[in-house]
């Protein structure tokens, strides 16, 4: 029986996502070039006056996307199978399907899913499920999917949702694109909820390293949980809004 993993936001191939989520793959001329901007790449604005202006070295994207791989392929093994929730990979438009091609196939993986991101290139402006330049890296490629693993049902979506299917009958909500600087503010407004990003940036927070998250991490984490309801579905006593003309 094969195992079940989630990840997100991998950003392949994407210098700046180093600089912007602080991820520790840096050569010796990145390095002195992070003490010279006093030992930060921005002040929590990704892009701006205060952001750095350096643009990563290559070995130092080589070494984060080999980092990366590394660590799905000691994770996920070769029949299991990785739910990616978004953002694959970063590259010009001229290379971008050259180089998605060069990622997966360093992934050893047989069978990898998709939910698309932001930045997951699309071959149209309002893109289906089937549109977009790396489908065929793929089994299945969604932009929202509910899924059931080992008893657990579980929505899928590359952002994050304040309700979604079920979501106040125990149902878990899986995510990425906030490369984890959204989940404090949502256990701030939504106590118990049984959501959360599962993206590298995160899994680093979380697990301690930039790998996917297994349902067994998942169950654990759930399982201290009890849920959050914010709207009318299992919540007493709630007062319809006044009309407005």
């Amino acid at each position: 029986m094969s195992n079940v993993f989630f990840t997100a936001d991998t950003h392949f191939g994407h210098g700046n996502i180093i600089k912007y989520c602080h991820r520790p793959f840096l050569k010796e001329i990145d390095k002195k070039a992070l003490e010279e901007s006093g030992g930060k790449w921005h002040d929590g604005m990704w892009k701006g006056e205060f952001a750095s202006k350096w643009r990563m070295s290559l070995d130092a994207v080589d070494m984060m996307n080999d980092h990366l791989t590394d660590q799905i392929n000691e994770v996920v093994g070769v029949d299991d199978t990785l739910w990616h929730l978004g953002d694959f990979a970063f590259a010009r438009k001229a290379d971008y399907y050259r180089k998605c091609r060069f990622y997966r196939d360093r992934i050893n993986c047989q069978n990898i899913n998709i939910i698309w991101g932001n930045h997951d290139t699309p071959t149209c402006d309002e893109p289906g499920d089937d549109d977009y330049v790396i489908r065929d890296l793929f089994d299945k490629a969604f932009h929202l999917q509910k899924i059931k693993v080992t008893g657990a049902n579980i929505i899928l979506c590359h952002y994050a949702m304040a309700v979604w299917n079920k979501s106040h009958r125990k149902n878990w909500h899986l995510y990425g694109h906030s490369h984890s600087t959204i989940e404090s503010a949502l256990d701030g407004h939504f106590k118990g909820r049984r959501s959360m990003d599962v993206g590298v940036d995160n899994a680093k927070l979380v697990l301690g390293e930039y790998k996917p998250f297994s349902m067994e991490d998942l169950q654990r984490i759930m399982s201290k949980r009890d849920g959050h309801v914010v709207d009318h579905h299992g919540v007493k006593n709630v007062t319809a809004p006044e009309e407005t003309h």
